[in-house]
């Protein structure tokens, strides 16, 4: 799905443990972990920054909500 908007991934042998711990240390707004139950369902288990787990969401909502954010940025 190409959404237009930036992202990565981190393919690392890393725990995903310690890489939450990093993109949040880097203060990253927003991480969508994709393991084998959420690719399944089509869907990520969405993290935001300093507020934690916000639990599993389809992906669809997940890019229509974050490029609301960004739209709601662009016009500040």
């Amino acid at each position: 799905m190409d959404a237009g908007l930036r992202c990565e991934i981190d393919l690392s042998g890393d725990h995903i443990s310690a890489k939450i711990k990093a993109r949040e240390l880097q203060k990253i707004p927003y991480m969508a972990v994709v393991g084998a139950k959420e690719s399944a369902a089509g869907a990520v288990a969405l993290r935001e920054h300093k507020k934690g787990n916000r639990g599993v969401v389809p992906v669809e909502d997940f890019v229509s909500n974050l490029r609301r954010d960004v739209a709601a940025r662009k016009t500040l």
